[in-house]
């Protein structure tokens, strides 16, 4: 009996994280979904039960961003400059992240095909500058985005969670400031009734 036991968040496909997602996550539906194994209770206790403490674990792991992965000899980048993101895009990534069945559609957007590489000059020996394929809703790579790894995904969500989290802190000391300005701001005690401009 050979079971596939994925020992990182990296070993597991999106096509696997959203089968679990969809789940009832029980116990069986870790080895089911995670380990592609269609039969748990063929597993001894014993390896069944540290299997699932395993996988527990990883699905516990961190994630971090990554900006550019390879899969299938394929570069894909995540979009350089979420400042110049068009609006069909937007839509799309929002669309797209309400649903573990719509995922990989998500990914397909976020991340596309590099086409140049350059060079950052305020980095030494640093390439991490480049320029992706343009967004055209051409659906080439949203099947393949369901065999990547499932870290690109969380790692763009954890990307999205914390720059929403910066922003409203920005929002927030922003208030503080304005608020602060305008408690300082001089009053005039003379009453202006009767005065003509």
């Amino acid at each position: 009996m050979q079971i596939n036991i994925p020992t990182s968040l990296k070993d597991i496909k999106l096509s696997q994280f959203v089968a679990f997602e969809k789940s009832d996550k029980t116990d069986d539906d870790y080895i089911i979904h995670l380990c592609d194994f269609a039969n748990p209770k063929l597993i001894p206790v014993k390896e069944y039960n540290e299997i699932v403490s395993l996988l527990k674990e990883v699905m516990q792991s961190d994630v971090e961003f990554s900006k550019i992965f390879k899969h299938e000899g394929i570069e894909f980048g995540f979009i350089p400059n979420l400042d110049l993101i068009s609006a069909n895009e937007f839509m799309h990534i929002d669309e797209f992240i309400k649903s573990p069945d719509t995922y990989h559609k998500a990914l397909a957007v976020l991340y596309r095909p590099v086409t140049k590489r350059k060079k950052n000059w305020f980095k030494r020996g640093s390439h991490d500058l480049y320029d992706i394929l343009p967004y055209n809703e051409n659906k080439t790579f949203e099947e393949l985005m369901n065999n990547v790894s499932c870290v690109y995904y969380l790692g763009a969500m954890v990307f999205f969670y914390n720059l929403g989290n910066d922003l409203l802190k920005y929002m927030q000391d922003y208030s503080i400031l304005l608020e602060s300005k305008i408690k300082k701001k001089p009053t005039s005690t003379k009453s202006g009734g009767g005065t003509l401009v």
